[in-house]
């Protein structure tokens, strides 16, 4: 009976020693030290930040808005950005653009339309007519880690 209970104990060591799954992109997390074991951010957490300056214009006959905006964004990442993600929430109402639940044909638009933008002084001529909700701009010139820009 003693060896009975012994061997079950010895199991159920194993069984609670036994590692649960952890994703991989967890795993990575805590090594880089962007997570703790709490799941707070750790110490070599980062986040890139925009302070957004908006000047609209509204016309109620026509319904169109207008505007400019300028965004000073700090990458503060570790490494070089490539590639400028910019979203565009408005365009939910373009007919092409994907979207979780039922929009009337009264709710369409033909949404944002942006000729150009600037990073840094150097001019992006671009055609928004074929953007959905989030569309990624490759940089000429990378965004250096732990810098400032103007867009």
């Amino acid at each position: 009976m003693n060896k009975l209970l012994l061997g079950l104990m010895l199991i159920g060591t194993t069984v609670s020693a036994q590692e649960l799954y952890m994703p991989r992109n967890i795993k990575k997390a805590y090594a880089n030290g962007t997570r703790d074991m709490s799941g707070k951010p750790g110490k070599n957490y980062w986040q890139n930040k925009g302070i957004y300056d908006v000047n609209v214009k509204v016309d109620a006959t026509t319904k169109i808005v207008s505007g400019s905006e300028t965004i000073q964004y700090s990458n503060n990442s570790p490494d070089e950005l490539k590639v400028l993600a910019i979203r565009f929430v408005n365009n939910v109402n373009k007919p092409q653009s994907g979207r979780a639940g039922y929009a009337s044909k009264e709710s369409m638009t033909d949404g944002l339309k942006i000729k150009s933008f600037f990073i840094n002084g150097e001019k992006y001529n671009i055609n928004s007519d074929n953007w959905s909700t989030v569309e990624a701009v490759k940089l000429t010139k990378p965004l250096a880690s732990k810098s400032k820009t103007e867009i």
